[in-house]
């Protein structure tokens, strides 16, 4: 995923959030899940 935000640490808060982002996805494929969350979730990762 390309840095849109050079001023951003890669190291801040934004690590948190690319985890939590790892751990909804990692969920919605134990569940099987094909809702647009799941979707699009897969877009942001690719």
């Amino acid at each position: 995923m390309a840095d849109r935000s050079p001023s951003i640490s890669t190291e801040g808060p934004w690590d948190k959030v690319f985890a939590l982002i790892g751990q909804t996805h990692a969920m919605l494929h134990q569940k099987r899940n094909g809702s647009r969350t799941h979707r699009y979730t897969c877009w942001l990762e690719s």
